[in-house]
């Protein structure tokens, strides 16, 4: 029950700017700034703060519990445009890749170009996944990662990834 941001050509302003432009260190929800909320390529993909206290994206690390994954399988995304459903496709650990590191970077994927793309996005999920591969998303599905920090490894991350149903 958040807004969601977005800022032309940076992803960084909101990580330390609330929702009215003021500094603020919890910073707020933010999409990334290559996605189309209007027109959603393949991958919308929205960033926010893993907070001790639970706001911003502190809940997402109840999806890393089983049980409240099998019963927390919807997400509503509202814009301005229009109100959508997600299902919970996938519950991920990774960790921010280094520069020279010839891995897929999940954060990186907004827009299949091609079936390489998709199968490689896939397949790094697929590898990520806390509760096994049998991933359920077609190539044609629209997809929304929600993405935020955790501290199972250094630079960890924790992201969710839900395809549309509405």
């Amino acid at each position: 029950n958040y807004p969601v941001l977005q800022r032309q050509s940076d992803n960084d302003y909101y990580l330390n700017h609330g929702f009215d432009g003021k500094e603020d260190s919890t910073g707020t929800l933010f999409m990334d700034y290559r996605c189309d909320y209007v027109n959603p390529k393949t991958n919308t993909i929205i960033y926010g703060h893993n907070m001790n206290n639970g706001s911003m994206f502190g809940e997402l690390k109840k999806y890393l519990d089983e049980s409240f994954y099998n019963t927390h399988k919807i997400i509503s995304f509202d814009t301005l445009y229009e109100k959508r459903e997600y299902e919970v496709v996938a519950v991920c650990l990774s960790k921010v890749e280094y520069q020279d590191d010839n891995n897929f970077r999940y954060y990186n994927f907004i827009n299949a170009d091609n079936d390489t793309e998709y199968d490689a996005f896939l397949r790094t999920v697929k590898n990520l996944s806390v509760y096994g591969d049998n991933i359920n998303i077609q190539k044609t599905d629209k997809l929304l990662t929600l993405s935020t920090c955790n501290n199972y490894t250094e630079d960890g991350r924790l992201f969710v990834v839900a395809k549309r149903i509405k």
